[in-house]
């Protein structure tokens, strides 16, 4: 069964839910949940995006989570999301192009300006790992709240060799008509998902990479909230 939701339940990820497929949506509200990884090899900061619903929230404990792809994708896997078709961003085919519109490209810039620009620290944690290259990385987890048209699909990834890489997920794809809503933290839905713990989030867990997957398990996690106040 392809599970089609993601419950945060205090430190655990849990997978639930249906199949389930919608094309691109209507204007909606969601927050942008950012990544932003600090490694010494390879140096500099990555960054990783997954999206929550805002009607999904129910507590600081329980809401739905999903990848959020941004650059990763070609136009024929973008135009087969919009249709609410599966995906697999990570394949090169005979249909593969990057010929994508220009009213899509400005739409994405736009986005991940206001994403950049708008977002809020809400936990730094120090991931400590038993090896000497590695040593310690830096992840701090952002929030944006956001109003935007976005199409979700299912997106299957198959290794070659290596069946237990495989993975089938619902994912997410910018699509246009995004501005801030700073309004969202006045809210108590704002103020909850404050305080929500992201740290189990295996925030790489729909990358096709031998070190993706179970990536924060890997390694001892010290936690510092950058939020203290609330």
């Amino acid at each position: 069964m392809i599970n089609n939701k993601i419950i945060v339940l205090g430190l655990i990820l849990l997978l639930v839910g249906e199949i389930g497929l919608s094309q691109t949506s209507n204007k909606k509200d969601y927050v942008v949940v950012t990544f932003e990884l600090s490694q010494k090899k390879p140096s500099g900061n990555q960054n990783y995006y997954w999206i929550t619903p805002i009607d999904s929230i129910i507590n600081k404990s329980v809401f739905n989570i999903y990848p959020l792809y941004m650059e990763e994708y070609s136009n024929d896997s973008f135009e087969k999301c919009l249709k609410g078709d599966t995906v697999d961003v990570f394949t090169t085919t005979t249909e593969t192009n990057y010929d994508f519109r220009e009213k899509h490209l400005s739409e994405l810039n736009i986005f991940q300006s206001i994403i950049k620009q708008n977002r809020m620290l809400v936990q730094e944690l120090r991931l400590n790992w038993n090896s000497k290259t590695k040593g310690t990385e830096k992840l701090n987890i952002y929030l944006t709240p956001i109003k935007g048209q976005f199409c979700d699909c299912i997106q299957r990834t198959e290794v070659w060799g290596k069946s237990d890489l495989n993975f089938l997920i619902l994912t997410f794809m910018p699509v246009s008509s995004f501005e801030y809503d700073s309004d969202f933290w006045k809210t108590e839905l704002g103020k909850i998902l404050q305080i929500s713990d992201f740290s189990k989030v295996d925030f790489t867990s729909h990358l096709p990479s031998d070190i993706y997957g179970r990536y924060v398990s890997k390694a001892k996690i010290v936690i510092k909230s950058a939020r203290p106040d609330l």
